[in-house]
């Protein structure tokens, strides 16, 4: 069986956002084989933030759009806010602040995003509601607000939208085994279309505590189920239907499969953030893909430097063949606890391969700031939350944002280190997204004629040299401006004719350069 339900609301405030831009100097360092590589970071902070703001809790992009979420604004109210903005020619801008119109003290707006197109939806888990919001020319407006049809604690804690389809999840209904609704738009409002629950509800299952939505499906997150379990639901006529639950088979039950979920066309992520992959609470992040009858496993993604606690996959984010994935627990190397990082991840054609670790850059990143507690990422662009950070007040929150260039298969490249060959005599570079390999041995030639075959070798230069042995033992050999020379001077002879004494009685010859008379 199979149902789905959403219901979303948002509402925009007239004016601009109060957002500032920081562009960052430096590019963070590639990994081995950097199939995604990252350019023109920036940081952005509220301009009217303040303490607990946690601007970044919840972040959303897509069609050169932006939404950062700021659950706790304005200071320590959570009544919740907002804050939009656009792509630019120049980069991103501030494009506008949007708040719930009825918002109250404790409502948390914000806590959870999601955008597609012109609509958005925000959920506020506090007051058990989520807000649609229409983007309609420069500004966006509330349109509806969406509230469940019975009783559902947190109720807005997650949501996804997908074209006229909207999920929002509410873990707290039914003493915890929880639900998701699922709503759609007529042409006129969004009406409530579906009520998901598991096949068997058990108190605590929570369910609905992470959705997701494609054209096709909608998929929903139990994590408190046994081990963790995702449901895939499809549309079947204007029913939702339960199709497949989806588990691995390495975790465990406390390991938080199916915490946080990333839907985008034909391939889920289901982030676990407790699996002890490489260390306790190291975190893993499973990918599974849909081959036109069942969604089959493909991938467990681990961090390439991710241990103890790092909590890998806390959040994922999936848009075509790129995900990106939230480590908020990761300590740098230089140990600066709970820094946060978040990890790229582009499919080849074979393989999903790590690019380049996405980090907020000193004096900015610090401790405790748990950079990647939110990921978003889609047409190119990646966007990541520190929601703890500090500035303009104690956990204010900052949002980061990376333009992104990823390889989309084995033969493409995006930096010069994915054309790396191993051969030293070789400049390997990447233009244009394709591998060029020009062989050293020109830059090997010493201009010198005397030496021939100058070439590379082992990444150092070699030569012959010319070869002016003239096979006589006495000339003394050389080359000069590449031109042999066999300096005879210290020859008395060098053929028997150069030994002829003029007397018919001797045997005169030549040997070493020396004559014989006998």
């Amino acid at each position: 069986m199979r149902t789905s339900t959403s219901t979303s609301r948002l509402r925009a405030c007239s004016g601009t956002a109060f957002v500032f831009v920081i562009a960052m100097g430096g590019i963070p360092s590639p990994s081995a084989y950097a199939q995604c590589s990252t350019i023109s970071p920036a940081l952005y902070r509220a301009d009217d933030g303040g303490s607990q703001d946690k601007l970044g809790t919840s972040v959303a992009v897509g069609n050169g759009r932006a939404l950062l979420g700021a659950p706790g604004h304005p200071n320590f109210t959570e009544t919740g806010a907002v804050y939009a903005l656009e792509a630019t020619s120049n980069g991103w801008s501030a494009a506008g602040k949007l708040i719930a119109a009825d918002g109250e003290l404790g409502d948390m707006f914000g806590s959870a995003i999601a955008i597609d197109g012109q609509w958005a939806i925000v959920g506020a888990k506090g007051a058990a509601a989520a807000y649609i919001f229409r983007r309609d020319g420069n500004s966006w407006t509330q349109a509806q607000k969406l509230v469940p049809p019975s009783s559902a604690p947190f109720f807005g804690f997650a949501v996804a939208l997908s074209g006229n389809t909207a999920v929002v999840g509410a873990y707290g209904a039914l003493s915890y085994s929880g639900n998701a609704f699922v709503y759609e738009y007529d042409g006129t409002s969004w009406q409530i279309s579906g009520t998901l629950s598991p096949p068997a509800p058990e108190a605590y299952d929570l369910f609905g505590a992470a959705v997701g939505a494609s054209p096709d499906f909608v998929a929903v997150g139990a994590y408190g189920k046994g081990d963790g379990v995702v449901y895939m639901f499809a549309r079947s006529g204007a029913v939702w239907t339960l199709v497949e639950e989806l588990q691995p088979n390495d975790v465990g039950t406390n390991d938080a499969f199916g915490r946080v979920l990333g839907l985008s066309g034909n391939t889920l992520v289901s982030g676990t953030p407790k699996h002890d992959s490489v260390g306790s609470s190291s975190g893993a992040a499973y990918v599974y893909r849909f081959d036109g009858a069942l969604w089959q496993f493909d991938a467990k993604l681990v961090g390439s430097d991710t241990g103890f606690d790092d909590r890998f996959g806390s959040s994922v984010s999936v848009s075509g063949d790129v995900i990106v994935v939230g480590a908020p627990f990761w300590d740098d190397a230089s140990g600066i606890s709970n820094r946060g990082v978040a990890y790229s991840f582009s499919y080849d054609g074979t393989d999903w391969v790590e690019g380049e670790k996405l980090l907020a850059y000193s004096p900015y990143g610090w401790y405790d700031d748990s950079f990647g507690n939110a990921v978003a990422v889609a047409d190119g662009v990646a966007i990541a939350g520190a929601a703890f950070a500090d500035g303009p007040g104690r956990d204010a929150g900052h949002v980061y944002t990376f333009e992104m260039q990823c390889a989309t298969s084995a033969s493409d490249c995006v930096s010069n280190i994915d054309c790396n060959d191993n051969d030293a005599c070789t400049t390997d570079t990447c233009s244009g997204g394709t591998c060029s390999y020009v062989n050293n041995s020109a830059s090997c030639n010493d201009g010198n004629a005397c030496t021939t075959n100058d070439t590379c070798s082992g990444g150092s230069c070699s030569g012959t040299p010319l070869d002016c042995d003239d096979g006589v033992a006495c000339t003394t050999d050389s080359c000069s401006q590449g031109t042999c020379v066999n300096d005879a001077s210290t020859c008395e002879c060098i053929g028997n004719a150069d030994c002829n004494d003029g007397n018919p009685c001797t045997f005169d010859s030549c040997s070493g350069g020396s004559c014989s008379n006998v």
